[in-house]
């Protein structure tokens, strides 16, 4: 049985999608499995190697015969290394990894947890460039709106090549912005609650739903401090990491207004969806004409990027600034995307 391995590496969640062909002449199977954040830069890197491990050892569970996993320290003999779970390919997609430290960094680790594997490691972001390894087009922007958000662009120079970032927006961390994401948004829905509270305006449902989310609904004023404060049963950066994603959730509470047609959610979701734009903007710009925009493919992943009410809001934005893509897919799962390609001799084009 030959496997493939395709490993999504977020800020909320990790994801690991498992291809399996037992024949030439059987179809390939998927099976996946799921752990908890594994951003390098905001986790840490044993952190993210647990979550990587925790969500390959989960999919390979589902299995029939599921190999021995993961590799111990102590695994000396040949009959423990053959136990080893051997993937033919494997492409890491991990948040936080974007520069050559964060490779030499993470590259000996995985190396170590998968031996004998073709392990190609690249950021999230370019998990969302498979799309175009079908197709004859050289050019193309990937979006990410998740819990943070980022904007790269790719150019190859011909269709046997394996794309190259050319140019990059966003994805400094919710610090420095991460505008045009579920960070954002639930931001926003927080502001709207603290504003209506200081101007002594009635709470709207959903605001209380926020309120219930912080576990201070009995006590509003308190949101404030709660958003402050870190959990001190945490590492920093673990606390940090876990504030965030509790900012984004309340996302949901803001969207499920929204689409029930409430207008103070509306106006949030508008403003969000705009600094996707204002996110895409400069690599817009980037373009040499109107043309290569129009020869350009725009793919989208990330939670917030996936609901339709919130995209129509960014399409409408991007219409009306005269924006033609040549196309723009939605892809709702970057990990299954990313293992169809390195299992195909024809798109895979290793490190």
């Amino acid at each position: 049985m030959t496997l493939y391995l395709c490993l999504d590496g977020g800020g909320t969640k990790t994801t690991a999608v498992i291809a399996f062909v037992s024949n030439s002449s059987t179809p390939s199977s998927f099976v996946r499995g799921e752990a908890g954040p594994s951003n390098l830069t905001q986790n840490g890197p044993e952190i993210c190697m647990a979550a990587l491990t925790l969500a390959t050892a989960s999919a390979l569970s589902r299995l029939a015969s599921p190999p021995a996993f993961p590799p111990t320290a102590s695994s000396a003999s040949s009959s423990d290394v053959q136990k080893r779970p051997v993937f033919r390919r494997i492409w890491a997609g991990i948040a936080g990894c974007a520069r050559p430290p964060d490779y030499a960094l993470l590259r000996p680790l995985l190396q170590n947890l998968f031996p004998g594997s073709d392990v190609r490691l690249t950021g999230d972001g370019e998990l969302l460039t498979a799309p175009i390894y079908s197709t004859p087009h050289l050019d193309l922007v990937t979006l990410i709106s998740g819990t943070g958000s980022l904007a790269l662009r790719w150019h190859r120079s011909s269709t046997s090549e394996r794309v190259a970032q050319v140019s990059r927006e966003g994805g400094w961390g919710f610090l420095l912005g991460d505008e045009g994401s579920g960070w954002s948004l639930g931001r926003e829905g927080i502001k709207s609650v603290l504003t209506a509270m200081a101007n002594h305006r009635d709470l709207l449902p959903w605001h209380r739903d926020i309120l219930r989310r912080f576990n201070v609904e009995g006590e509003p004023h308190r949101l404030l401090a709660s958003l402050t404060t870190l959990d001190p049963t945490l590492p920093v950066a673990e606390a940090d990491s876990e504030r965030k994603k509790r900012i984004a959730a309340c996302t949901k509470h803001v969207v499920l207004a929204a689409q029930e047609g409430d207008e103070e959610a509306s106006k949030a979701v508008k403003r969000v969806a705009l600094e996707v734009v204002e996110l895409l903007r400069p690599l817009v710009e980037t373009t040499k004409s109107k043309d290569e925009l129009e020869e350009t493919i725009l793919v989208v992943g990330g939670g917030l990027g996936g609901v339709d009410l919130f995209w129509d809001q960014v399409a409408l934005g991007m219409k009306n600034r005269g924006w033609r893509w040549a196309s723009i897919e939605r892809i709702s799962d970057a990990a299954l995307e990313g293992v169809k390609v390195i299992m195909d001799d024809r798109t895979w084009i290793g490190d």
